[in-house]
């Protein structure tokens, strides 16, 4: 199976706050970093990420993600900082991780999720 189709399978997208998103844990999968290595790359870039790109789940969202983000990342401990990206913010993930690796993944990310139609139609709640 090829990327294209193995990400088209396996992406996961979810609707908060009005807005589709990936959360931090699958996008450092896709990109083939550690989860703390994205988040620290976020942090020292976060004027590249607006709120329109990128937003943390607060305590109250996380009340009612909480069995979806334990089932889906085996989380077992209380709320921490989830990192949520909209396509735009997945794409400029490949600016600041500054691989190979990251820009090939980013092209195939925008463009499966634009072909798709993910962004647009997957509602999960």
């Amino acid at each position: 199976m090829d990327f294209f189709s193995k990400l088209f399978n396996e992406i996961k997208i979810f609707h908060i706050r009005n807005k589709s998103v990936m959360f931090d844990y699958d996008l450092a999968e896709y990109y083939q970093v550690s989860r703390k290595s994205l988040i620290n790359s976020v942090k020292k870039n976060i004027e590249r990420f607006p709120d329109d790109f990128m937003f943390i789940l607060n305590q109250e969202e996380y009340q009612t993600w909480k069995s979806i983000i334990k089932k889906q990342y085996n989380q077992k401990n209380s709320y921490q900082e989830y990192y949520l990206f909209t396509a735009e913010g997945a794409g400029q993930l490949s600016f600041i991780l500054q691989s190979e690796v990251a820009v090939e993944t980013s092209l195939k990310i925008i463009k499966s999720v634009n072909k798709s139609g993910l962004f647009d139609v997957l509602k999960f709640k």
